[in-house]
């Protein structure tokens, strides 16, 4: 007791100022600071991947498109080349895109077979015979 009573003055302005570094500009605001910039990048990161998304679901629509033209395309024609170019640059677009994905997201990107455009329809059929066996 008579400790507190000697040094009375001197623990009102220390506890003071405590308080103050912690409730004040101190860790609690930084803290919650923190806590807030967190979530707005958070909240940004998945506004970027849903942009990133919406634009690989038409880069994948587009090449539907393209391989529907492709295979209605002669066997050997100068528009199945040029068809041939743009799947080829929208392959190349869409798997930027992924890239940038799986690095908002951080993970590593994933490889996408897309088979609608390995498919090849079967040729027409030539003569047709049938043999009887006996």
């Amino acid at each position: 007791m008579k400790w507190f009573e000697k040094n009375r003055l001197w623990i009102i302005p220390f506890s003071t100022l405590l308080i103050g570094i912690i409730l004040g500009p101190g860790m609690i605001w930084e803290w919650t600071k923190v806590k807030q910039t967190k979530k707005t990048h958070q909240l940004e990161a998945s506004k970027h991947a849903g942009e990133i998304r919406a634009k690989q679901l038409d880069i994948l629509l587009r090449l539907l498109e393209l391989s529907k033209e492709y295979r209605e395309e002669g066997r050997t024609s100068l528009g199945k080349i040029e068809i041939d170019l743009q799947i080829k640059w929208q392959q190349e677009a869409f798997y930027n895109l992924e890239y940038k994905l799986a690095i908002l997201e951080r993970r590593s990107p994933r490889d996408m077979y897309l088979p609608f455009l390995d498919f090849e329809p079967p040729s027409r059929p030539g003569r047709v015979s049938v043999h009887v066996m006996e």
